[in-house]
């Protein structure tokens, strides 16, 4: 009692500049303070996400890229270690913040994915904000590297871990593809058991891999340390032609980073003494 871990990512291979590591330190220092006074992870997740989401410096929320028809569609989920519920919300077009739509439906404890037009009206009746769509995506469109996703876990005062994940999907994707990221064992899986996690990187390779639980039933049944599972799920996911990478938490408040090349994962954690780290510091 009375520890507590945070790690975020804003992606796999978006450009690490100044401005995005910035953002991501602020946050991480935000969420830390919640988790100091006993905010439950869950709350923390769906706030560390909100913010990537409204920075517009990652491929998520205000910062979306768009698909082939040059739409915008958007996914993320959200999972509760505790109650092991979810909420996933997948082909978001108007809504300001995916991952509130994704919590929305965790906490109606009735279904667990909603898309489209379903998802849009759940974020209707919760008064979650819409906006145009030229609100997405403000940075140019020529830039290469902007895509991935955001994605945070909490481990909280309490013990209770939570994760979710983020995005605007892959730049010029066929109108209605859905990665990995709204797919609770895929891109976002939480279990206080074991871990909580959120994927980033080429989504079919993680779906295929079933990533996310596949690192979760490492640790469960051949009682692997949280490192030696990543590193095993990375393996697998590479076996699809898949690259990316994870960050998560056990359930012990241990924080792991695992990449295909783990300077491309722009990621950051923060422990209860307040020291920042880095994924390249773990490895």
């Amino acid at each position: 009692m009375g520890r507590y871990s945070l790690v975020i990512h804003g992606g796999y291979g978006c450009v690490r500049n100044t401005q995005r590591m910035d953002q991501v330190k602020t946050l991480l220092q935000a969420g830390a303070q919640m988790l100091s006074t006993g905010a439950s992870s869950l709350n923390v997740v769906e706030k560390m996400v909100k913010g990537m989401e409204d920075s517009g410096l990652f491929n998520a929320g205000k910062g979306s890229v768009p698909t082939a028809a040059g739409t915008f569609e958007m996914d993320a989920a959200i999972m509760d270690g505790t109650s092991g519920r979810g909420g996933c919300a997948t082909l978001l077009t108007s809504v300001k913040n995916p991952i509130s739509v994704a919590r929305a439906i965790l906490d109606s404890g009735s279904v667990v994915m909603m898309g489209a037009h379903g998802a849009q009206a759940v974020a209707q009746v919760k008064n979650l904000p819409n906006v145009d769509a030229k609100y997405f995506y403000p940075t140019p469109l020529t830039e290469p590297e902007h895509f991935g996703t955001v994605g945070c876990v909490a481990w909280d005062m309490h013990g209770h871990l939570a994760a979710g994940t983020s995005t605007g999907g892959t730049r010029n994707k066929p109108p209605g593809r859905i990665g990995d990221s709204p797919l609770l064992g895929s891109g976002t899986y939480a279990n206080n058991s074991t871990l909580g996690i959120s994927c980033t990187g080429k989504g079919e390779a993680f779906i295929l891999a079933n990533a996310a639980h596949m690192a979760s039933s490492l640790m469960e049944y051949r009682e692997l340390s949280i490192e030696k599972s990543l590193e095993q799920v990375l393996r697998r996911v590479e076996s699809f032609e898949g690259t990316g990478g994870m960050i998560a938490i056990n359930s012990e408040g241990g924080i792991a980073f695992e990449g295909t090349e783990i300077e491309l994962l722009c990621a950051a954690a923060i422990n209860q003494e307040g020291q920042i780290f880095f994924p390249t510091d773990k490895n």
